[in-house]
């Protein structure tokens, strides 16, 4: 066996090496890690369209006037995409407005009714069938595009004397996300 001989000069040599080629490794992964940059051109980056939803103001279409635990009166409304991209229609809700003591708001009257209270009606959306989410092509409606949305409005029969909703006409928001 040979024996390799190290003197001052190969091992300082060796060592020149080891230490460029460690720098040079450390340079890089400094580099990756916690690297900054910047770079000057003309590009453009495709993003989520973002805006808001048009809801026509809701019409009654079919049914009422409401009596608790009778049938529903039927609002028809539609809701646009006024961007020029297509956007995710995830939901759309409606809820009777209450004031804090959860009375309605009449929209004859103008005035908040605490004696008929926003819990005893329902509001719920009817799709015909077509489930959410749905994306919504730039400009185009819901309705018709594939379906024709209503909200059902209802007065559940609480047990209790519902009297003080008798010639009101409750407000309700639909809301789109």
């Amino acid at each position: 066996m040979r024996r390799i001989k190290i003197t001052k000069t190969k091992l300082a040599a060796f060592g020149a090496a080891a230490g460029l080629l460690a720098s040079g490794v450390g340079v890089f992964a400094y580099f990756i890690g916690q690297g900054t940059g910047s770079a000057q051109g003309n590009f453009s980056v495709g993003a989520p369209a973002l805006g808001t939803w048009t809801i026509e103001t809701p019409y009654l279409h079919t049914g009422g006037p409401l009596t608790p635990g009778g049938d529903y009166a039927l609002y028809a409304f539609d809701v646009t995409n006024n961007t020029s991209q297509p956007m995710q229609l995830n939901a759309v809700t409606a809820t009777v407005t209450a004031d804090a003591a959860g009375g309605v708001f009449d929209t004859i009257s103008g005035k908040n009714v605490d004696s008929c209270k926003a819990s005893w009606f329902t509001a719920t959306l009817d799709t015909d069938g077509v489930p959410l989410p749905l994306v919504i092509p730039a400009g185009a409606s819901l309705s018709g595009y594939p379906l024709n949305p209503y909200i059902e409005v209802a007065l559940v029969d609480s047990g209790t004397n519902q009297s003080a909703c008798e010639n009101l006409a409750p407000q309700f928001t639909i809301n789109a996300s």
